[in-house]
């Protein structure tokens, strides 16, 4: 897929994902199974079908969790593993991630708690085209919807009107806009926004307008427990055509599926089950006679998704 773009990649990892706790007091945010495959793993996997020259994966909670699932896959591009020892924050990830891959090429930054289909092929063609130095992928998405824009430039970061749009956790980074900027603990806001207060641009595309060919944009922020089963039960839809994926599970009672369901491999049911709209995740066993709903199922703990309407 690649069409002759240089750049480095950055998978933002480091967070404590503290909107997912308690599961994220054992497991971290980037390990958490979509379609029950871990969301990193998507990640890495989708951006080496563009051919990046190193693909980077910043690590501080539960660090080594992340470390022994790296030590597990399987993809062509070796993954560089940045720890740090205290939270760089975004913007000082970047600039550590510079300073590990070099000032030479770009960064394409992607969080890990995002999954989408956006073109990377067509987000470099507009950084190019634009001569860029910084290219934000944003879209519309009102809860998220902060980033004051014109044309195609951002202007603010605090829009306080209508007409705003979100970033979406991708963007496009010079080593230009990162060279001078210390190595400490500083957000990618307060460095794009000291890049703007000195004359620097910062572009931006729309992901829903811009991508896939006149594919249908897919965009899921993992980060909140609605969003984690929003993306898996729309992923079973678009991917699998299926209400559900049930994979190895072993059923020593009994089990009634309403709506959608994702079960993982190795997980035992012993008692009587109704899962409605749930997932129940690898290893996970399940003994007792229950009715689950909107819940995440796990060896850690059970969490119910706050869904409204």
């Amino acid at each position: 897929m690649g069409k002759g773009f240089s750049f480095n990649c950055l998978i933002l990892a480091a967070g404590k994902g503290t909107r997912l706790l308690p599961l994220t007091k054992r497991i971290p945010k980037p390990l958490f199974p979509i379609l029950n495959r871990p969301a990193i793993e998507r990640v890495v996997e989708y951006l080496a079908l563009y051919n990046p020259n190193e693909i980077s994966v910043n690590l501080y909670h539960l660090s080594e969790e992340i470390r022994g699932w790296a030590r597990t896959v399987s993809i062509e591009k070796d993954i560089k593993l940045l720890c740090e020892e205290n939270l760089l924050d975004t913007g000082g990830a970047l600039k550590n991630a510079f300073e590990n891959l070099g000032y030479e090429l770009p960064i394409l930054v992607y969080n890990s708690d995002v999954v989408s289909n956006v073109d990377v092929n067509a987000l470099f063609s507009e950084y190019q085209k634009k001569g860029a130095k910084v290219l934000l992928c944003l879209h519309d998405c009102t809860r998220f919807n902060k980033i004051e824009v014109k044309g195609d430039r951002v202007f603010s970061f605090k829009n306080k009107g209508k007409g705003g749009l979100a970033y979406t956790g991708i963007g496009i980074f010079s080593p230009q806009v990162f060279r001078d900027v210390p190595l400490s603990s500083i957000s990618l806001v307060t460095v794009l926004e000291d890049y703007m207060k000195k004359g620097g641009r910062v572009f931006f595309v729309r992901g829903e307008e811009n991508f896939r060919g006149g594919s249908s944009w897919f965009w899921y922020d993992i980060g909140t427990f609605h969003g984690y089963l929003s993306a898996n039960f729309d992923l079973l839809e678009r991917e699998l055509k299926s209400e559900a994926l049930v994979e190895g599970c072993k059923i020593e009672g009994r089990m009634e599926l309403r709506g959608r369901a994702v079960i993982g491999e190795g997980v035992k049911i012993g008692g009587s089950l109704i899962l409605e709209n749930s997932i129940i995740w690898p290893n996970t066993i399940v003994l007792e006679s229950k009715n689950f709903k909107n819940s995440i199922i796990t060896p850690f703990g059970i969490v119910e998704a706050k869904i409204s309407g």
